[in-house]
Order: C-alpha cells, then structure tokens, then sequence
C-alpha cells in the first residue's frame, strides 16, 4: 500500500500499466486516472468484503 508520496512519472507508470493504451496528457491527468482506479479498487474490495460477510466467510 502507497502512503501518497509517488513521484510524479510512478504515477503516470502505475496508471499506464493498469489502463493499457492510456496517454494521460500530463501530470494532473494522471493524477485524476490514478485517484479513479483508486476508487474502482476499493468499491470493488468493498463489494467482495461485503459478500464474503453476507456468506459467513469473514473471520474464519
């Protein structure tokens, strides 16, 4: 896990390598992508937390 300290270029790699073909224009575009996949991830965690509770999964 990041602390929010990347240097600029780690955030325009990070978000190359996760949206293949993407060409932020610039560091705030990057930026802008990378606090976007921020958000999928933790809705998409949130989600399979969520079901793994539902199921009785968690904390077993």
């Amino acid at each position: 896990m990041g602390a929010g300290h990347a240097e600029k270029r780690q955030i325009d790699h990070m978000v190359r390598m996760q949206l293949p073909g993407a060409d932020p224009v610039g560091p705030d575009a990057a930026d802008a992508l990378a606090i976007a996949l921020c958000h999928a991830f933790h809705a998409r965690s949130s989600n399979r937390l969520a079901q793994a509770v539902a199921a009785g999964g968690a904390g077993r």
